[in-house]
């Protein structure tokens, strides 16, 4: 802490502090292009608004979120880095509905493809593989690929769905692969 010796040093302290009071009292924040925004009701004409002024703006409309709509299983599998063989590539997915869950269909896509050979993909539960044969991404595709067979299509509360990598481009293995899987 330094000391004031003077008036002059002692009025900048002042409107130093007055500045930090200002800052902090205020309701957005930049902080290193960080930005900070209330999340309460709007006050002036350009602040942010939560959902629930807008669907208060329009006549109360609820919306509802069903427990389905949010049920999707994603892997991210070399993300930043290269797609790699192996087991449990990435952290797994657990089935956290009380129902139970049946998959749909699942998607995938990777952000630099892979050469040499295709990719394929095996997700498990409880050691038994999930889709009858497994998913391929195929060499030098960046297209989503869609795969519907599932020799395990049902899922019960608390089942560990994990990820394995059984192959990957023999030239170059690919990165960013994003595998996703919704269910009803």
């Amino acid at each position: 802490m330094k000391s004031i010796t003077s008036i002059q040093e002692a009025s900048q302290a002042i409107n130093d502090l007055k500045n930090i009071v200002d800052t902090l009292s205020v309701k957005n924040w930049d902080r290193k292009q960080t930005r900070i925004v209330n999340a309460h009701p709007s006050v002036e004409l350009y602040d942010y608004v939560v959902r629930k002024e807008l669907l208060e703006h329009i006549g109360g409309v609820q919306q509802n979120i069903t427990e389905a709509a949010l049920d999707k299983c994603t892997f991210g599998i070399g993300i930043n880095s290269l797609v790699l063989v192996g087991s449990d590539v990435c952290p797994p997915y657990i089935v956290a509905r009380k129902a139970g869950l049946t998959a749909s269909y699942t998607l995938a896509v990777i952000g630099t493809a892979c050469t040499g050979s295709d990719i394929q993909v095996q997700m498990t539960v409880s050691g038994s593989s999930i889709f009858t044969t497994p998913l391929v991404i195929p060499a030098g595709s960046t297209t989503v690929i869609e795969k519907t067979g599932y020799a395990i299509g049902s899922f019960s509360y608390k089942d560990v769905i994990k990820c394995n990598v059984l192959q990957a481009g023999s030239s170059y293995p690919g990165t960013n692969l994003v595998i996703v899987t919704v269910f009803e």
